[in-house]
């Protein structure tokens, strides 16, 4: 077997620029290999066999990662196949519309947000006088200011990753000293 980064990209792309058609096993041949591909000159049956193990275990590799579908001919002989809109993003810069769909939001309301910050606030150095004080601030805080404390508590805690990491471990009820 010989995974080849080239063979696959250079095959994807010829696939794609026939999306949604499939391309046969010549075409396959051709954007693995190029031009040289069943030169008289050089062509055997040998090299034929090798060159089709070697693209048939690229696209195997390609399909079992989803990015294709191959209609096999016997074992293991390619006889055509496409690309998916799976591949078509894997070859996108931006990573297509999977890029978009995979994306998760976490949203907190603002009752959410106002414990969160109380009590991280409050497991701090305040001193008990000022704890009523900040609790009566929280609560009342409109979310825009909510919105400039998380943010301070994040940038605070990422000038202390050590720390950040050791707080946000807790959380899963992992500590080390």
């Amino acid at each position: 077997m010989s995974l080849d980064r080239n063979i696959q990209r250079n095959v994807l792309i010829a696939m794609a620029k026939e999306y949604p058609k499939q391309i046969c096993t010549d075409e396959f041949c051709l954007a693995a290999f190029g031009p040289t591909f069943n030169d008289s000159e050089s062509y055997t049956n040998k090299h034929f066999a090798e060159q089709m193990n070697i693209l048939a275990s690229n696209l195997k590799y390609l399909e079992e990662h989803g990015l294709i579908k191959i209609l096999w001919k016997g074992n293991f002989y390619p006889n055509q196949g496409g690309i998916n809109a799976k591949g078509l993003d894997f070859l996108e810069e931006d990573g297509g519309l999977s890029a978009i769909l995979n994306t998760v939001t976490v949203k907190f309301d603002a009752n959410s947000i106002r414990q969160l910050v109380e009590s991280g606030l409050l497991k701090t150095n305040v001193p008990k006088e000022k704890q009523g004080a900040l609790k009566k601030a929280i609560q009342e805080a409109p979310g825009t200011v909510l919105q400039t404390a998380v943010s301070t508590i994040v940038g605070q805690g990422l000038s202390d990753p050590i720390g950040t990491a050791k707080a946000v471990a807790e959380l899963f009820g992992v500590t080390w000293t």
